[in-house]
């Protein structure tokens, strides 16, 4: 019965102490996030250019990819625009956080799409 009130108030200080410990996490840093590299903005941008004008030429043989065609011909600006972002000296970390994740996310789009167009027949 010792042994368990002991083990009971070890418990309970234990607990405390891990309620009243500190945050040891470092506060949010205003420090500018590093710019996306040169090599990776240029092969990203052909990516993306090069996934248009095959969906797009393979469009011209099936009608069917036209509307996609029209609709994928805006990723080569979206990319540009969230590089954008990361280009600008004054923009908020989060929102160079948010661009170069976007940029990121568009080239990985471009390369998967790339990857699947011949499922849709396209060469």
């Amino acid at each position: 019965m010792i042994r368990g009130r002991r083990v009971l108030r070890v418990a309970a200080l234990l607990g405390a102490l891990a309620a009243c410990k500190s945050k040891t996490d470092a506060p949010p840093t205003n420090e500018r996030p590093k710019p996306i590299a040169a090599p990776e903005r240029q092969r990203g941008g052909d990516a993306c250019k090069m996934y248009v004008q095959a969906l797009c030429a393979c469009a011209a043989q099936k009608p069917a990819l036209k509307d996609r065609c029209d609709r994928e011909r805006a990723l080569p600006e979206a990319l540009d625009l969230a590089l954008a972002v990361d280009d600008q000296p004054d923009a908020v970390r989060e929102d160079i956080i948010t661009a170069q994740a976007q940029a990121r996310n568009i080239i990985a789009s471009c390369v998967q799409k790339t990857a699947a167009l011949p499922g849709d027949g396209c060469r």
